[in-house]
């Protein structure tokens, strides 16, 4: 991992972060609250009544749109101020940036990568018919928390499908610079949308009767948490990284 400044003072870290302190927001009050109120109107009723109510899908269409237009924004900030002055002396280059920013995040990953989630959904359990609003909703706040922030931040132009599929999984391909922090943050971070959605769907076949079991909630839960968690985990791993190596250089000078 490349030799940066401190965490503190970077501006995608910090925007990173803030994108993760809304999508928990968002949840709470668009899902989580909600899903208090209704433990209390259905307190009698049999488990299976329970997980199988429908939510609102109004509710899940504002939860959806709110999560996407944030992680969007702050990723498209992001890669604007990662940008050197040069790059963007003009409105025009400015304009640019911020339409190939656009198509990568909404067009490429959170659309085109949403029918994937779709599929692999149906396949993993969700209802193929029922529901299928919620499901595809679902998917589209699955897939952009997954995929958007790494397509938008991290992907050199003209890259080919093979290249960013490298990218995403391996990190950098050998022909490109090192890795930076910020490119493993949101790989983690891809990685934990991934294993949060493969641990929530366990949730769908207990019969507890909880709130959160109703779906598409277990679907969602997974991914806002898998993402906040691989982003957490991320930046943990890098101060280990620089404590373990600031140790060994001083050993290293004190043995000198």
């Amino acid at each position: 991992i490349k030799n940066e400044q401190p965490i503190i003072f970077r501006g995608s870290y910090v925007l990173a972060l803030v994108n993760c302190l809304f999508l928990i927001l968002i949840l709470q009050s668009n899902i989580l609250k909600p899903l208090d109120v209704d433990a209390v109107a259905m307190a009698g009723l049999d488990p299976i009544d329970i997980i199988s109510a429908p939510l609102d899908t109004n509710q899940i269409a504002r939860t959806t749109i709110m999560a996407v237009s944030s992680t969007l924004f702050f990723s498209s900030v992001s890669q604007i101020i990662g940008k050197q002055d040069s790059d963007l002396h003009t409105i025009r280059k400015l304009v640019m940036v911020l339409k190939k920013t656009i198509f990568r995040g909404f067009f490429l990953a959170t659309l085109g990568f949403g029918l994937v989630v779709l599929v692999c959904a149906i396949v993993g359990g969700a209802p193929p018919v029922e529901n299928m609003k919620l499901t595809a909703l679902a998917s589209v706040y699955t897939a952009c928390l997954a995929f958007a922030p790494i397509f938008m931040s991290c992907m050199p132009s003209g890259s080919s499908i093979e290249r960013i599929f490298m990218r995403l999984v391996c990190g950098s391909v050998a022909s490109e610079k090192e890795n930076t922090v910020f490119e493993q943050m949101l790989r983690f971070s891809l990685y934990g949308v991934l294993f949060g959605v493969m641990f929530s769907m366990v949730l769908l076949t207990l019969d507890w009767g909880a709130q959160s079991q109703r779906w598409p909630v277990p679907f969602m839960l997974g991914s806002t948490f898998g993402h906040v968690t691989g982003a957490a985990i991320a930046l943990i791993w890098e101060f280990c990284v620089k404590y373990s190596l600031n140790t060994r250089t001083s050993n290293s000078k004190k043995s000198a």
